[in-house]
């Protein structure tokens, strides 16, 4: 009983295991994201968005979503500047003692609100558009979780 049972949890577990792998082994894509600059790599080795922007072109369906999402984090950026820039003329005037214009305040802070979630759309865009490329299913997991009845094997989907 103990053997059937080791023996289907290892058949799972490399189930498992070999789904979550990419196509092409070696060519992993990952982004990471800061607060001034993006990092595109390719395993280990860092490139630079358009050589990214190549090798996601291999997966047509992945480079819809990825050249989508970068449009959008490109209007994102461009929004909350213009606006974050009339937020900021008009609230520096009014703290220099002028009389400001009211309008330009609450639009600038519209705008770059706007401009802050069309960034981070984008941004979630492409993340998606990496996890489409490199046969991610995020969706399932499997891993050892404890209970009130005690310790288990626990497969999330």
């Amino acid at each position: 009983m103990k053997k059937t049972v080791l023996t289907i949890v290892a058949l799972l577990c490399t189930a498992l295991t070999v789904s979550a792998q990419s196509d092409e082994p070696g060519k992993e894509l990952r982004m990471n994201t800061g607060f001034w600059s993006t990092s595109f790599y390719v395993g280990e080795e860092k490139v630079t968005s358009k050589e990214f922007t190549n090798i996601v072109k291999q997966k047509e369906n992945a480079y819809q979503v990825f050249k989508s999402g970068k449009n959008l984090n490109t209007t994102g950026v461009v929004l909350g500047a213009v606006g974050g820039f009339c937020f900021g003329y008009d609230l520096v005037s009014r703290i220099g003692g002028g009389k400001g214009n009211t309008g330009m305040l609450i639009g600038g802070g519209v705008v770059a609100v706007g401009g802050i979630v069309c960034d981070l759309l984008g941004e979630a865009k492409m993340k998606k558009a990496i996890n489409l490329f490199n046969g991610e299913n995020t969706a399932c997991s499997l891993h050892l979780e404890a209970s009130s009845s005690g310790m288990g094997l626990c497969l999330n989907f």
